[in-house]
């Protein structure tokens, strides 16, 4: 018997080799939110109209529900009677068709095909939606099966004035784990003359008083999260490095992103990029401010649904 306390769903963004890993988070998460899980495929089939390729979109369409269906057979495995799985087949580009299906979600899950060279290589298509979408989004290295014996969700920071909604979503996925926040805040200053013990004026018992006090506002909110052990620790080392090393012992990497919406400079964040691209566990991006979520999903069905989307 299914629970869904959740009424919107995990959707997780299924590719041409199946995205196993990202299918196995999404059903694990799907459970611990008792909500459904809901799987998609994009199929980009232009120029599908034109006579002269019109085998070889039908080719394309064919092996795209076969990869849908393997996908929901994979997922209905590991679910059993926890989860409810339903699926869908999108026409049109994967970018703006993930960012159509995937509004209407409570996460986004997709999966990072491989480490990435550089975090400037922004061609992978998490970093892609992660750009734009307004929903969280979750990606998934490709070779994830989980961390023996972790328990710990680890999340970085900088500012505690602007780090509310990223270590509010942390906290509930925490809760919803059974697992220890491990929170952190690094600093490096790019100059030629840091090094270890250098403060730059950076008082760490100052940033760990500011952010005890953000998660005490939190807690102070929703009491539910007040059983998360929380721990806070303060280094002078690069952001980015910091929270790639940690993110081989942990269950969990929460990371903040930029808005979405701004009109110009990077829509992720530099640090968000870069444990994007070589963090070894999944990625949670937060939304960077709080947007309405509507979600009218589907009921279970026999058959993958379809749906066209416009080309952006």
């Amino acid at each position: 018997m299914v629970d869904t306390s959740e009424s919107r769903p995990v959707l997780v963004a299924v590719a041409g080799d199946g995205s196993e890993s990202a299918v196995r988070y999404g059903v694990a998460e799907a459970a611990r939110r008792r909500t459904t899980v809901h799987l998609v495929h994009v199929i980009d089939l232009v120029p599908w109209r034109e006579p002269a390729v019109l085998g070889v979109a039908e080719r394309r369409a064919r092996k795209g529900e076969e990869t849908l269906w393997d996908a929901v057979a994979y997922a209905r495995s590991l679910a059993g009677e926890r989860v409810v799985v339903t699926s869908e087949l999108f026409h049109g580009e994967v970018i703006s068709g993930l960012l159509e299906v995937g509004q209407e979600a409570a996460l986004l899950v997709l999966r990072r095909r491989q480490p990435l060279v550089s975090a400037g290589q922004a061609q992978a298509v998490c970093l892609k939606v992660a750009a734009r979408s307004r929903v969280p989004v979750v990606c998934v290295p490709h070779d994830w099966h989980g961390v023996e014996g972790a328990t710990t969700v680890t999340v970085g920071v900088d500012h505690a004035a602007t780090s509310g909604a990223t270590l509010r979503e942390a906290l509930a996925a925490s809760k919803r784990r059974g697992a220890g926040l491990r929170i952190m805040c690094g600093w490096w200053m790019a100059r030629d003359n840091d090094h270890a013990g250098a403060t730059h004026g950076i008082d760490p018992r100052s940033v760990r008083s500011d952010l005890e006090r953000v998660v005490a506002t939190i807690v102070a909110d929703d009491d539910s999260l007040a059983t998360v052990p929380v721990t806070i620790e303060v280094l002078h080392a690069r952001p980015a490095d910091l929270l790639v090393d940690a993110s081989h012992g942990t269950d969990l990497l929460v990371v903040g992103r930029h808005d979405p919406l701004v009109p110009s400079g990077s829509r992720i964040g530099p640090v968000a990029r870069a444990v994007v691209a070589r963090a070894s566990c999944p990625v949670l991006l937060p939304v960077p401010g709080e947007a309405p979520h509507l979600w009218h999903g589907p009921a279970q069905h026999h058959a993958p649904q379809l749906r066209t989307g416009a080309r952006a």
